[in-house]
């Protein structure tokens, strides 16, 4: 695959990644706001319970810090971005199994 691709490739799913964690934030914010659920996740758990910290780890810091990586990216190797990729991969798909959980707790609160 052409160096460009790969990139444009990691490019978008820095971005996909950026998106799915503003999403958990929300969706675990709305979902303890309900009273009915707590975070499991110690380090969040640190944060998760004021909203302007929230808002900083988890909407304002991911998009400088893929900025940097972005910018990084142009010193890196074709073996070292498709590891990149790889670790990228895993971080979306986790992302997407736990936005997929929220789905569940909301239908569950919702429905339940």
């Amino acid at each position: 695959m052409e160096l460009r691709v790969i990139k444009n490739t990691l490019k978008i799913k820095l971005f996909l990644l950026c998106s799915l964690n503003t999403a958990d934030w929300i969706c675990t914010a709305a979902l303890i706001a309900s009273g009915r659920f707590i975070e499991i996740n110690p380090l969040a758990r640190l944060f998760i319970y004021d909203v302007s910290a929230g808002f900083l780890i988890k909407c304002l810091i991911p998009p400088v810090l893929i900025t940097l990586v972005i910018r990084y990216l142009n010193v890196l190797g074709i073996r070292e971005m498709n590891r990149v990729d790889m670790v990228l991969s895993f971080a979306i798909v986790f992302y997407i199994l736990l936005c997929a959980d929220h789905i569940v707790n909301f239908m569950l609160l919702f429905f339940g």
